[in-house]
């Protein structure tokens, strides 16, 4: 695990903080190659974001991993992160190509 991941993970569970985490819905990216992603930061954070994160989908996670992960992730920062998870190939269980996932990650950047 990285390094900056595994202290966001400590720090949520050392000193949780709340926050209003909200989600823009997910979008599905304009020009090929088609991906879909959703975008989560807090609300009431004066300045958004400091670091902002693109996770993948994972074939084990539920759609509410997603938003219980960012929440996580979000309260740790007290609210300074963005995350962005990005699915790279909808609809299919195969998640493997790095390739469309940077396509997608500039596309939306």
């Amino acid at each position: 695990m990285r390094p900056y991941l595994l202290s966001l993970a400590l720090a949520s569970l050392i000193a949780p903080t709340t926050a209003t985490v909200v989600s823009s819905g997910v979008k599905t990216t304009e020009k090929k190659p088609r991906g879909k992603y959703e975008v989560f930061h807090d609300a009431d954070a004066p300045a958004c974001c400091s670091v902002v994160l693109l996770l993948t989908v994972g074939t084990a996670m539920s759609v509410q991993d997603y938003s219980t992960i960012s929440t996580k992730m979000i309260e740790a920062s007290g609210g300074a992160t963005g995350v962005i998870f990005i699915d790279n190939n909808p609809r299919s269980i195969v998640k493997t190509s790095g390739t469309k996932l940077a396509a997608i990650a500039n596309a939306i950047a």
